[in-house]
């Protein structure tokens, strides 16, 4: 991978010490995984595959299901992707990338929204987008998207509105 300027990393340790962590690509476009296993000593020793997204990702959010395998949720400006992996995650061909989400603009996802549920199915928190000054601010709601099966086809989404406000910033989380 050529070198560039990255930003913001969310980083999740697995079971066995691995570090796994996903980071966007500043202002350009694009988001990278990266994956050390528990025994990682030497730069030579960490791994990078890289996303490819319609505009700049502004959160890349990553979740670890119980057997350790990533799941990662990108948001740019307009669209969200969902990206999964189940072996050798190490290697780009093993990652499965849908936009599962096309809002236009109206919406974000703030915070650490993201996050995978006992069962292992994604789920994530977005709210309206937040106006610069108010200029034009959509009416604010928050929403709570679910997927349990098939969640690289944008069907497979639920949405429920859960809020008339604009919950940003928010965490996602499971025990």
């Amino acid at each position: 991978t050529e070198p560039t300027n990255t930003s913001a990393p969310t980083i999740e340790l697995d079971a066995q010490g691995g570090i796994h962590a996903v980071y966007p690509r500043y202002v350009i476009g694009g988001a990278f995984y990266a994956y050390c296993s528990g025994n990682c000593e030497t730069a030579e020793d960490l791994s990078v595959v890289e996303f490819e997204t319609d505009g700049t990702v502004h959160n890349a959010m990553l979740a670890l299901d119980r057997a350790g395998h990533p799941r990662v949720l990108l948001s740019t400006m307009s669209k969200v992707y969902y990206a999964s992996c189940d072996s050798n995650c190490a290697t780009q061909a093993n990652w499965e990338t849908s936009q599962i989400l096309d809002h236009n603009g109206d919406r974000e996802v703030t915070g650490e929204a993201f996050a995978v549920d006992p069962d292992g199915n994604p789920r994530f928190l977005m709210h309206t987008y937040r106006a610069y000054l108010g200029i034009g601010q959509k009416p604010r709601h928050s929403w709570y998207l679910a997927c349990d099966g098939d969640c690289l086809d944008p069907a497979s989404w639920n949405e429920s509105q859960i809020a008339n406000q604009t919950w940003e910033g928010t965490h996602l989380r499971y025990d």
